[in-house]
Order: structure tokens, then sequence, then C-alpha cells
């Protein structure tokens, strides 16, 4: 089952507060799923680690920015690395294990690496990048 807001809902609105609270038991203004280049964490609070090549669970990482962001979850060694500089004006999306710029297809400019979130707290390294990266899934239960 997955649950009816997504990890782009944080900071949740207060239409939104009670099922965060009350019905998954998270913080809703302590968890953020949007960073800047270096160190940082990423909360998954689903019943199950979220594997986009494994099990095809959705995960969708948006890079706004400008370099060749290197990703990094420290705590499972997974990698995504863009081989080619991107713009400010350019969207590059991992959209589970397939990477898109401006829309196209773009696998043949990669590491062909992809991310999975463990359950719990997630630490990421993003270098060679200035600007943020969110994360957007569903967190998914039993």
């Amino acid at each position: 089952m997955y649950s009816v807001v997504r990890s782009t809902d944080f900071p949740i609105d207060i239409n939104k507060e009670d099922l965060i609270t009350d019905n998954l038991n998270l913080s809703s203004t302590n968890i953020s799923y949007t960073h800047y280049a270096g160190s940082f964490k990423i909360y998954n609070p689903s019943d199950f680690d979220i594997q986009p090549y494994e099990q095809n669970h959705e995960l969708d990482i948006l890079f706004k920015g400008s370099g060749t962001p290197i990703l990094t979850n420290n705590d499972t060694s997974d990698t995504f690395q863009m081989n080619q500089s991107i713009s400010s004006n350019d969207s590059l999306i991992l959209k589970g294990v397939h990477p898109f710029l401006n829309g196209a297809a773009c696998e043949i400019n990669t590491n062909h690496g992809h991310i999975n979130l463990q359950k719990g707290w997630n630490s990421f390294n993003l270098s060679g990048f200035n600007g943020t990266v969110t994360f957007d899934f569903p967190f998914i239960y039993l």
C-alpha cells in the first residue's frame, strides 16, 4: 500500500497535518526531501527499502542547477553520476533507473547507476554540482 502523501509534500501544509502526525507517526516539519550539494540525510519511513531496479519502486530524483552531479548513498554504496555538464536551464531527472535530460533519455551520458533507499535514514553526498536535489517517492506500507 502506498501513502496518500509523497515525500515532496513535506513540509506538510495545515490541511494534511493530522494525516501525517496521527496516521504515519511522522514529524511534519522536521523532514526535508530537497537538499543542496554536500552531505545530507533522506528519511524513508516505509516498511520496505525503496528499490527502483529490483522491485520497480517509484523514486524520482530531480536535479536543478549546474555542473556534473555525482550522488552517492553512503549507506548502500549506490552512485548515480552524470558524465556531462548540465546548465541551470537543464532539467535532469533520474526516474527510477532511467535518467532524462530535458525529457530525452540520457543514460549513455551516465555511469548507468541508480539509487536505492533503505528503511530509515540514508546518508548522501552530492558533489560536482551547484543546485538542489529533490527526492520524490510515495511511502510503502504493509
